[in-house]
């Protein structure tokens, strides 16, 4: 950041050093705008922020809700545990996708996209069985708080796939334009 100096001519204060505004640095800010973050970095942080925030409240209700005295506590099957892990491996192997991109190595980056995709479609799959077996069971949304919660939080983690295979469309998107360029 430039520092503001006072500089002295012919006896009087001149202005300020002129500055020009930046342009197009190397992806800091958008092409000649003085705001030095995009407005999809400001957009991805805003996007964080509100489902932090989300996160934060239904973790907050649950704590709170735990208390209550009609409170009935739900046998969650093993399954619950086994999707989490996929879904931890997902987001393992998309940021190993992520990190091929930065490396410029197309092949790993559609091996790691691949299997993401895979894991995604497994943990989908997964999420489908397990909401089939707790509705068999007589579990069902409105059955109790907890079961509540269980079904609106593991449909948010559905829903971050769907963010998942957007992102992907994205990046996937964003190397066929550089290939495209480089070929020019």
């Amino acid at each position: 950041m430039p520092v503001l100096t006072e500089d002295r001519i012919a006896g009087g204060l001149g202005g300020p050093p002129r500055l020009d505004p930046p342009s197009g640095d190397g992806g800091r800010g958008e092409p000649d705008s003085s705001f030095p973050v995009s407005t999809s970095q400001v957009a991805t942080w805003l996007l964080m922020t509100g489902i932090a925030m989300l996160f934060a409240g239904l973790t907050s209700a649950y704590i709170v809700l735990r208390g209550v005295p009609t409170w009935d506590s739900i046998h969650l099957p093993p399954l619950v545990w086994g999707n989490t892990l996929v879904l931890i491996a997902s987001s393992l192997t998309f940021e190993l996708a992520r990190r091929s991109v930065k490396e410029d190595q197309l092949y790993l980056l559609r091996m790691w996209l691949g299997l993401t995709a895979i894991l995604g479609i497994a943990f989908v799959s997964g999420q489908v069985l397990l909401w089939t077996q707790m509705t068999a069971s007589g579990l069902l949304l409105t059955s109790t708080l907890h079961s509540s919660f269980f079904y609106v939080l593991s449909s948010s983690r559905r829903s971050y796939f769907g963010r998942t295979h957007r992102t992907r469309r994205g990046i996937r998107q964003g190397m066929e334009r550089t290939a495209f360029i480089e070929k020019l």
